[in-house]
């Protein structure tokens, strides 16, 4: 590998290799290169954890919601958890149903930033990615903070939440959560403290990857978009001024059919 092949890949990786990690983990990472037994696996990592996050905390968080109904304290303290695990499990189902149609996206993008560029491109597309990865750091961040705040304290027998009787008869869960059956007996309640700290971890893996991977391909549209419009200004630098008008026009053609 020349150094500006091995230059554009370690750009690549530079620009979405956090994004690339955070979706992969879930299994919402759209790649067409995966042979069917790796789709296989991703796909049934997502829904294992999709169920998790469901069945752990979503819905027992919805019917303690009920249970709780009139009380605005209590009410808040199961909002504030349970509306965004909400919100969650829904952007990730439908970022699982729409990743197959995201997968020519993000080879586009590859190819993208793997192509020959000049130096002025380049600079363009990294002046756009830093903006989409400091986003990417700064949700990481809030996201281990989120992590930490939820899950540590209550293994020390510490807690911010407003408990009641209703739903907290003994033992405290990480979040609002209504049992049908006894789960405050060893060892249920282990097992579903477990299930409720690595649903909250996933659920923020979730969150702030879908949510920064979007941002992404906006920054990354932005950056194909400012060198689409420099090319047009200097058409006059192509030695066939049809060439260069042609490749112009099937690049913005190709910018408005993928994003």
């Amino acid at each position: 590998m020349d150094s500006s092949k091995k230059l554009a890949h370690t750009d690549l990786d530079w620009a979405i290799g956090i994004n690339r990690i955070s979706l992969k983990i879930v299994g919402l990472w759209p790649d067409e290169k995966l042979n069917r037994r790796q789709k296989f696996f991703a796909d049934f990592r997502a829904i294992v954890i999709c169920i998790m996050m469901l069945f752990s905390s979503v819905v027992p968080g919805l019917v303690a919601l009920l249970r709780v109904w009139g009380d605005m304290m209590a009410m808040a303290d199961n909002m504030q958890i349970g509306l965004p695990f909400s919100v969650t499990v829904l952007k990730f189902i439908i970022m699982w149903f729409h990743k197959k149609d995201l997968e020519p996206v993000i080879s586009m993008v590859i190819k993208d930033w793997l192509r020959t560029k000049t130096t002025r491109e380049r600079d363009t597309m990294i002046k756009q990615a830093r903006i989409a990865r400091i986003t990417v750091i700064f949700g990481c961040i809030m996201m281990v903070l989120a992590c930490i705040i939820l899950i540590i304290p209550p293994c020390f027998g510490y807690t911010t939440r407003y408990l009641t009787n209703l739903t907290d008869p003994g033992r405290p869960m990480l979040v609002q959560t209504y049992f049908l059956r006894d789960i405050t007996e060893t060892p249920y309640y282990e097992l579903v403290i477990t299930a409720q700290a690595l649903s909250i971890i996933m659920a923020a893996i979730s969150y702030t990857g879908i949510d920064t991977f979007l941002s992404f391909l906006v920054f990354h549209i932005c950056a194909q978009l400012e060198i689409l419009k420099e090319r047009l200004l200097n058409l006059n630098s192509f030695k066939d001024f049809n060439t260069g008008l042609s490749f112009n026009i099937q690049d913005h053609l190709r910018l408005i059919r993928l994003y």
